[in-house]
């Protein structure tokens, strides 16, 4: 099976050289259960560090400010402007809503909703 990094080599390479890798993969390793999510754990965790390391660079790009999230629905060049929207037929919960700002947050969400059960929680008891 592969692991956290491998994966995230895979769907996000244009991420890999970022100095803060490790520490979002550690991150995302802190908020899922290695038990509750089974084999899809690495991918989860690859995942969740991806969209971590995406919303720090839009934030870190003045592209996310306090409450903004959602897709980005809109740019332009002049006077740098960007806008954020909702997927489109689909409804997240507040929790989720962070995660639907990428697609790597989507990717989390669904593989979730694959786990056997009722719908795991995104994040361990206690943290």
């Amino acid at each position: 099976m592969a692991t956290p990094e491998e994966i995230f080599a895979a769907i996000a390479p244009q991420l890999v050289g970022d100095a803060r890798l490790n520490l979002f993969l550690g991150m995302a390793a802190s908020r899922l259960d290695a038990v509750e999510w089974g084999i899809f754990y690495s991918e989860g965790v690859a995942n969740l560090a991806a969209h971590f390391l995406t919303m720090a660079n839009r934030a870190a790009a003045g592209g996310i400010t306090g409450g903004d999230s959602g897709v980005v629905s809109g740019r332009s060049a002049g006077d740098l402007s960007i806008s954020y929207g909702a997927v489109s037929g689909v409804n997240f919960s507040a929790s989720e809503a962070d995660l639907a700002a990428t697609s790597y947050g989507v990717t989390v969400i669904g593989l979730r909703n694959m786990l056997p059960g009722a719908f795991p929680s995104l994040v361990r008891p206690g943290c």
